[in-house]
């Protein structure tokens, strides 16, 4: 009886293995788009935003006025499929602001927009803030 239960615990054992060598690769093969190394010392702003309306580039002007250059700050601003033309004020600004960058989420809601955003941060930390709010200087 002992050495059948041995057996048994065995080739469990050899089973447990197999499955967690295959999600180990398996695992191995999921990268997100564009992981980068965080810069040290670094913050990527996260802007989920669908249809923010001019609130948008309020904030936007905000941030710029705060961005200095021992600053290592990026702004992303994450689309959720907004109709007000979102993506032209953030091209506009982001033509003269290397650090702006307009995404599109891949999917549909916050949640998503927030999930893209992390994916593309070269920040060392990430702060998310809404697209209608204001920072003084």
């Amino acid at each position: 009886m002992t050495l059948a239960v041995g057996i048994v615990v065995l080739c469990l054992t050899i089973l447990q293995a197999l499955l967690v060598e295959r999600w180990v690769r398996a695992i191995g093969r999921v990268r997100p788009h564009a992981v980068r190394r965080p810069i040290r010392g670094s913050i990527t702003v996260l802007i989920p935003a669908r249809d923010p309306g001019p609130a948008l580039g309020l904030l936007l002007n905000d941030l710029q006025e705060q961005v200095r250059d021992e600053l290592k700050m990026e702004v992303l601003v994450v689309d959720d499929h907004s109709t007000d033309g979102t993506r032209g004020i953030v091209e506009r600004l982001a033509s003269t602001w290397a650090k702006l960058r307009w995404l599109s989420a891949q999917g549909e809601g916050k949640k998503a927009a927030i999930t893209t955003g992390v994916q593309y941060a070269a920040g060392e930390w990430i702060l998310v803030t809404d697209a209608d709010v204001r920072c003084g200087p």
